[in-house]
């Protein structure tokens, strides 16, 4: 099949019906008339050899050959709405927009002092920050919702669509408040910190599960009635506090440890890693605006990893 024989208005008008699920709704988002529509869509199936539509009591849905089209669909149309608005903001007309997404630890440590930066040389840019769970910006960045998307890395979700480039390895420390007990002893054991109280991550999450394991591997049962939350702000001013301990992502209090708010108990414990990496399209090329940003990203990485294993090794 000839690729320069269809065209890719017809395949927008496709993903507009599919869209709004009515040839005349669609017309009419469209500035055109139904039967314009009609004929339009007939001659895109004539091209492609299948049914594109299924015709209902309430309007049409998608054949079975769309839904399997409508991924790259909906990237063409995204795509074509990026490079539209690259074109206007290097003319002068308009400005271009990026969006990222991240997970909950980059959304809250790294992208906004990576936007501070980068603002500011790029006043006329309209810049989306989604956070969300990683199989949804996933989702996002196949359909083309997103320029790239950070997270946990995961070696064994290689997909044929997906390209993975790790950003940076962090490591748990086990956190304390000055003067904690724990602080006084002059070695500590795994049994330690266990009988100690302790404010965990929710279950079902990641880093929880990755908790649990290192307990299980070391012979301990997970510490018994621990606070459980999502967020890491909870943590973090929950073992200023108290007397309760955490484990956490270095990145996520290394201005804390800088600064000896908090402590990191040393013991003969290696941690858990984890890698995290940025997600691209595979295939896909970035916009200028959206090259630039995850330079900068890779930037201020580098420079943060230099301090988180400043304030980890203090």
């Amino acid at each position: 099949m000839n690729l320069r024989s269809i065209p890719v208005a017809q395949l927008l008008e496709l993903l507009a019906v599919v869209r709004c699920g009515s040839i005349n709704r669609a017309a009419q988002e469209l500035n055109t008339t139904q039967p314009t529509l009609t004929r339009s869509i007939k001659r895109l199936e004539d091209r492609l050899r299948v049914p594109l539509l299924q015709r209902t009591a309430h309007g049409v849905t998608p054949s079975e050959y769309t839904k399997a089209m409508l991924p790259f669909l909906q990237s063409i149309e995204s795509d074509f709405r990026k490079a539209l608005a690259e074109i206007e903001a290097a003319t002068g007309a308009g400005a271009g927009k990026i969006c990222i997404g991240s997970t909950a630890m980059v959304a809250n440590k790294i992208v906004p002092q990576v936007l501070a930066r980068f603002v500011p040389r790029w006043p006329h840019l309209t810049i989306e920050f989604v956070e969300d769970r990683k199989p949804a910006l996933l989702e996002g960045l196949r359909s083309g919702k997103y320029d790239f998307v950070m997270a946990l890395m995961s070696p064994e979700e290689q997909a044929r669509d997906i390209l993975q480039q790790e950003l940076f390895t962090d490591t748990l420390v086990v956190i304390a408040r000055p003067g904690h007990p724990l602080t006084k002893l002059s070695s500590l054991s795994v049994r330690d910190i266990v009988q100690c109280k302790w404010i965990l991550p929710t279950e079902g999450l990641d880093l929880r599960s990755r908790l649990e394991n290192f307990f299980r591997n070391e012979g301990h049962d997970v510490p018994a009635f621990p606070v459980e939350t999502t967020l890491f702000t909870a943590i973090v001013a929950l073992v200023k506090s108290t007397d309760r301990i955490s484990a956490i992502p270095s990145v996520v209090v290394r201005d804390e440890l800088l600064s000896g708010e908090l402590v990191a108990l040393r013991g003969p414990w290696n941690f858990i890693h984890r890698s995290f990496s940025a997600y691209f399209r595979r295939g896909h090329t970035l916009s200028p605006s959206a090259r630039e940003l995850f330079r900068e990203t890779r930037r201020y990485i580098t420079e943060l990893g230099v301090n988180v294993q400043k304030a980890a090794a203090e």
